[in-house]
C-alpha cells in the first residue's frame, strides 16, 4: 500500500466521530494530506440545506455502512442527511485542529 492508498482510506475514516482523534494522533506526519482529501471531497457535495430526519442510530447504521466500504460522506449523502454531514465535518476539523494546530497552515 502506498501513500496515496493510506491517505484514500484514512480520508473515509476521518469524519467518523469515533476515529478522527486516534487518527489525527497516529498519522502525524500525513495527517494534512488527508484533512486536504476530506476538505475537496466536501466541496463535491452540492446542498447542505435539505436534511431528513431518521430515527434510527446512525453510529451503528454508519458503522455498517463503512464495514460494506461506504465513505462516511457517502453515507450521509445517500440518506439526504447532508446538514448532519456538515455538523460532523464541524465535530472532526474542530477535534483535529484541538490536537495539532499546525493543520491551520
Amino acid at each position: 500500500m502506498d501513500n496515496e492508498e493510506v491517505i484514500h482510506a484514512l480520508g473515509d475514516a476521518f469524519l467518523h466521530p469515533e476515529f478522527t482523534v486516534s487518527l489525527v494522533h497516529c498519522f502525524l506526519p500525513i495527517i494534512r494530506n488527508v484533512v486536504d482529501r476530506v476538505v475537496g471531497l466536501l466541496r463535491l457535495v452540492d446542498d447542505l440545506k435539505s436534511s431528513i430526519d431518521y430515527s434510527d442510530d446512525v453510529s451503528s447504521v454508519l458503522d455498517n455502512a463503512m464495514t460494506e466500504g461506504i465513505s462516511v460522506i457517502d453515507f450521509y449523502v445517500r440518506r439526504g442527511q447532508r446538514l448532519e454531514l456538515h455538523e460532523c465535518a464541524c465535530l472532526a476539523f474542530s477535534r483535529a485542529l484541538h490536537f495539532n494546530t499546525s493543520l491551520l497552515g
